[in-house]
């Protein structure tokens, strides 16, 4: 899919809490700033969060730098990934498990946060570039039944077991 610049949209009306969304992005042009960026939100509160109301962000700079960012933790960081967004496609991840977080490059983690500021809250794809976010995948923790929903046992009599 190919998005406009400040492009920011969730994925379906997914909640998630323990996740793994990754996406094979690619910037198409970066307006000669190096700065820009495509990315993956998480745990928002909506569709235009990423990381500066809520939730977190996980992005890919037109120079290559990968970051992760929570402006209400304060949680801010990012490094060298040596990849070239505008050159070819990457897969692009971020995952999430209780408060652990972490980014990925094509299967390669290059950040490794904890940060307990949003537990759970929407999916979503996000960028500050002329970009194109392909291949989208989310994936969730298993989903458990909540206690009203288990069967009602009626406790009867014992079956006997008859050795063989």
């Amino acid at each position: 899919m190919n998005s406009a610049w400040d492009f920011r949209a969730k994925v379906q009306d997914l909640v998630v809490t323990d996740f793994e969304i990754s996406s094979t992005v690619r910037i198409t042009d970066d307006v000669g700033s190096g700065f820009n960026w495509i990315g993956l939100a998480a745990r928002t509160a909506k569709a235009a969060d990423g990381g500066t109301e809520s939730g977190y962000l996980a992005f890919l700079r037109s120079n290559g730098d990968v970051g992760l960012f929570c402006a209400k933790s304060g949680l801010n960081r990012s490094v060298r990934s040596g990849r070239d967004p505008k050159a070819a496609p990457v897969r692009l991840t971020l995952s999430g498990s209780g408060n652990r977080l972490a980014v990925s490059i094509d299967g390669v983690e290059f950040i490794v946060e904890r940060d307990s500021a949003f537990s759970s809250g929407y999916v979503g794809l996000q960028n500050r570039s002329l970009g194109a976010h392909d291949d989208v995948i989310v994936k969730t923790s298993p989903l458990q039944q909540s206690p009203a929903h288990e069967p009602v046992r009626t406790p009867g009599p014992p079956v006997p077991v008859r050795p063989r």
